[in-house]
C-alpha cells in the first residue's frame, strides 16, 4: 500500500506528489481525517477534546493539553519508554 496526500478542490482530489500508475489503473481511496488521525495515533496521551468541529478548533489548547500530559517529556521518548514497559 502506497500513501499519497492530496487536497480536495472542487470536487476533485488533487494529488500533492507524483504517482506511478499505469493510464486507466483502477485504486482504492481511503481518506484519512488528519485530525482525527493524530487523536487515534497519540491514543492515551491526548484527552478527547471537548468539540472536534473545524470552525471550534483551539490549536493552542490542544498543544497546552499534550504538554500538560507529557509532563515535558518528548514524544519519542514517551514510545519509546512505552515500548519497554507495555501499555
Amino acid at each position: 500500500m502506497v500513501a499519497i496526500r492530496a487536497v480536495y478542490h472542487n470536487g476533485q482530489l488533487k494529488l500533492l506528489e507524483p504517482v506511478n500508475l499505469d493510464e486507466g489503473q483502477e485504486v482504492q481511496v481511503v481518506i484519512l481525517d488528519q485530525r482525527k488521525l493524530a487523536y487515534e495515533v497519540l491514543g492515551d496521551l491526548v484527552a478527547s477534546p471537548q468539540n472536534n468541529d473545524d470552525e471550534d478548533f483551539d490549536e493552542v489548547a490542544l498543544f497546552k493539553q499534550l504538554d500538560e500530559t507529557t509532563r515535558g517529556t518528548t514524544l519519542s521518548d514517551l514510545i519509546i519508554e512505552e515500548r519497554h514497559t507495555g501499555p
